[in-house]
């Protein structure tokens, strides 16, 4: 979708109102974990800056995990402001102010943050340049907004997914954000770090770049489908399902199946598709720096069509989800939309073959991952 220029500042009462009693607890505590993970270095006191605070959350959760630390909320909106004061104790390290972007600090603050404020300014050079202007030497950055789905149709299912419950109000303002964001998908965070030199600001990116699975696996008539999570940075650098040495899955289906590691890679696959099982992904793209499912960043997940393969391929009646966070995601991604093509498809969650999942012995996983056989095999 083309980018489209959205008011900057939320005025109307109504709209303030439901953004204020709105449940943002999942987002916003998200956002603050990825501060917490990616600016893990800070100092028991400091100052920071709540670029476009709106009704002041992440600034008083910031405040609640770094005690020591003293909070200026700045945002263009009185409304709003008045009702992040209403919602702030009087004993709070934090204050509100009515300022607008591009404006022109001090240099006095040791962290700059900002949540899904990039995406109502009709100039992002605004922003850079008040981090600029606020920073001081060796201030972290952490700024995270949304990026613009790939049509209307995507961000309207985006909206009953994720604000179904929500008034009205704010159903309207998340659709029409939407379409004013970057493009891509959902949304990404982004980690910045301000260097002072006698040269002046420089700001220097280290945004985790953003991954994408394989095509499927599949051949003429497959009864199993296997769901892993997204590639490992080892398959991805072989662009082959599984690749790294150490994951236990072509063992397991060497043993199973015949598709030893012996064999070509294709052949492996040749070997799988010929006994009715197929191969994919939950998620198509994402963000993930390294191999651990752990450590994806959720809010950048965009899922793979997977409606559309049971769809196309009617005789899938098993899904193997290789380890818990397939299953996780496949349940919240999937099985949130009602779909009448997963009514009639088992699902059942197996032991991760990753080497991380190392609790488990390679027979014990064989002995779990045996099911799969029987599956298959059913006429």
């Amino acid at each position: 979708m083309q980018r489209l220029p959205e008011p900057e500042l939320m005025l109307d009462e109504d709209q303030v109102r439901a953004y204020a009693e709105a449940d943002f607890d999942a987002p916003h505590s998200h956002f603050m974990e990825l501060l917490s993970a990616r600016c893990n270095d800070l100092p028991p006191t400091g100052r920071a800056l709540d670029l476009g605070c709106g009704s002041g959350d992440i600034s008083r959760r910031f405040a609640a995990q770094f005690p020591g630390w003293r909070i200026d909320g700045i945002d263009g909106s009185l409304t709003m402001l008045a009702a992040a004061r209403a919602m702030t104790p009087d004993d709070a390290q934090i204050q509100y102010i009515e300022t607008y972007l591009p404006t022109l600090l001090t240099g006095q603050y040791d962290m700059i943050f900002s949540n899904s404020l990039l995406h109502h300014l009709d100039d992002p050079a605004g922003l850079w340049s008040t981090i600029r202007s606020g920073a001081n030497q060796g201030c972290r950055v952490f700024i995270m907004d949304l990026f613009r789905p790939p049509d209307r149709k995507t961000a309207e299912v985006f909206v009953k997914q994720y604000a179904g419950d929500e008034p009205a109000v704010l159903q309207n303002d998340f659709l029409h954000s939407s379409s004013f964001a970057a493009p891509a998908c959902r949304c990404v965070s982004r980690l910045f770090r301000i260097a002072i030199s006698s040269h002046g600001a420089v700001l220097a990116s280290k945004a985790a770049a953003r991954i994408s699975s394989f095509p499927p696996v599949i051949g003429d008539r497959p009864r199993v489908l296997i769901l892993g999570s997204i590639p490992g940075v080892a398959s991805l650098a072989a662009q082959e399902y599984y690749a790294m040495p150490r994951n236990a899955f072509w063992p397991i289906m060497g043993e199973l199946f015949g598709a030893r590691l012996e064999l070509a890679y294709q052949q492996r696959l040749d070997v799988l598709m010929t006994c009715r099982v197929a191969l994919w992904d939950v998620l198509g793209s994402c963000v993930r720096p390294g191999s651990l499912d752990s450590s994806i960043d959720t809010y950048s997940a965009a899922v793979n069509d997977l409606s559309q393969m049971f769809t196309d391929y009617p005789t899938i009646k098993w899904i193997f989800f290789n380890g818990k966070k397939a299953a996780e995601m496949y349940r919240r991604y999937v099985l949130s939309l009602p779909d009448p093509a997963t009514v009639d498809i088992s699902c059942s969650t197996l032991p991760s073959t990753s080497p991380a999942h190392a609790a488990m012995s390679f027979d014990e996983k064989l002995l779990a991952w045996s099911v799969v056989c029987d599956a298959a095999s059913q006429a």
